[in-house]
């Protein structure tokens, strides 16, 4: 289950509609309570994966208890190694030269590869998402475009996300008068490559399903929107085996970042007027009439993996960063991790969420060089 975390609240450009009214106060249902006591976990086990340079942000990295699925030195694909005796059994290489790979998943011996493009050639348009699937065992590759029953992808190839069951769910575009971007989400079963739509956004000229689109328990979650830009009217949705679930507020505009674990719903929401900056937003979680309060999330750097959900945010003290995780059912947020660099800074690091495959949980710590502007990346997992 792949990850958004690299993503920041940005508007959407305009349809044309007249706006809706921005985000309402109303953030979680139910009275409010103290935010749950924090536990330090210096304890857990991560495994270190070693280090590499690269261009902003361009790196992909995700790990499974077979695989490790990393990004090829020049950045212009992806290998997969065994992790028993680090031999590569598939490589993806992009065959377009505006393309660069922006999204791996892993589900047992099916992988999905993902190029976006870059927007390099100067034209101005950014052409639909290129995604792959591989079969590790046979060394078979399809294209989602040559799948008959497949929904075209949208240009945000990393909207997507791969649940450990083998299914595909990404962001589809689906043409109609009005609205032609991101308007869908839609699924590949990586066993039958059979393709299907999962939910598409109303009738509204300027409604859209799919905005940061991630793992969700035993299926994903995303923003529904409602028009004209990211800060118009957000709610969260998802879908849990094969039912579609509300994520959050279904009465509020304010949802961000969504998850579900253990049969609750988890979401970061703000009050803030539209167009405020939003780096650290609130974090909750529901089920039913049960609400508790997480603390802080940096924006939508919110995923589930395994028994838990993950979050990133500042420790208001140090201003370092962390990631932090809870469980259903605990009365407590752990510490699952902590640099206490200041995050965004020159020379400081920054934590992402590479993604999540048989429980285990990677993370990749970018290391700014201000003087070359790449960075060092270090992939680290959290085994379960």
């Amino acid at each position: 289950m792949s990850s958004a975390g690299l993503m920041a609240l940005a508007g959407c450009a305009s349809k044309g509609a007249a706006p809706v009214p921005g985000p309402s106060t109303a953030l979680a249902p139910g009275p409010s309570s103290a935010v749950l006591p924090l536990v330090d976990r210096a304890d857990l086990r991560w495994t270190d994966l070693g280090t590499s340079t690269t261009q902003p942000f361009a790196a992909v990295d995700i790990v499974s208890r077979t695989y490790v699925v990393s990004s090829t030195p020049d950045f212009r694909g992806v290998v997969v190694r065994r992790r028993s005796d680090d031999a590569v059994v598939a490589r993806h290489d992009v065959d377009r030269a505006e393309y660069v790979p922006v999204f791996a998943d892993i589900a047992g011996n099916e992988l999905v590869v993902v190029d976006e493009d870059a927007e390099t050639n100067g034209d101005g348009v950014k052409s639909p998402a290129r995604p792959y699937v591989y079969d590790l065992l046979t060394g078979r590759s399809t294209r989602l475009s040559d799948i008959a029953s497949a929904p075209a992808p949208s240009a945000f190839g990393r909207q997507a996300t791969v649940t450990d069951d083998g299914r595909y769910f990404y962001s589809a575009s689906v043409d109609r008068p009005g609205n032609r971007d991101s308007n869908c989400v839609a699924m590949l079963d990586l066993h039958t490559l059979r393709g299907s739509l999962v939910e598409c956004a109303g009738d509204g000229e300027n409604e859209s399903d799919g905005y940061y689109l991630g793992a969700g328990e035993d299926g994903a979650t995303w923003v529904h929107v409602r028009g004209p830009t990211m800060e118009s009217c957000r709610t969260g949705r998802g879908v849990t085996r094969s039912t579609l679930v509300p994520v959050g507020p279904a009465g509020g505009c304010a949802t961000l970042g969504t998850a579900s674990v253990g049969g609750w719903s988890v979401w970061s929401a703000t009050d803030k007027p539209a167009g405020t900056p939003v780096p650290t937003v609130r974090l909750f979680a529901a089920r039913g009439a049960d609400v508790v309060r997480l603390g802080d999330v940096n924006g939508v750097a919110l995923t589930a993996c395994g028994a838990y959900a993950y979050w990133r945010t500042e420790d208001p003290g140090t201003h370092g960063i962390q990631v932090r995780r809870w469980k259903p059912g605990s009365s407590t947020v752990e510490i699952a991790y902590r640099v206490n660099d200041q995050p965004n800074a020159s020379a400081g690091r920054q934590l992402v969420f590479g993604g999540c495959a048989d429980g285990i949980l990677s993370v990749l710590s970018f290391v700014a060089d201000a003087s070359t502007s790449t960075y060092t990346v270090q992939v680290l997992a959290l085994e379960p």
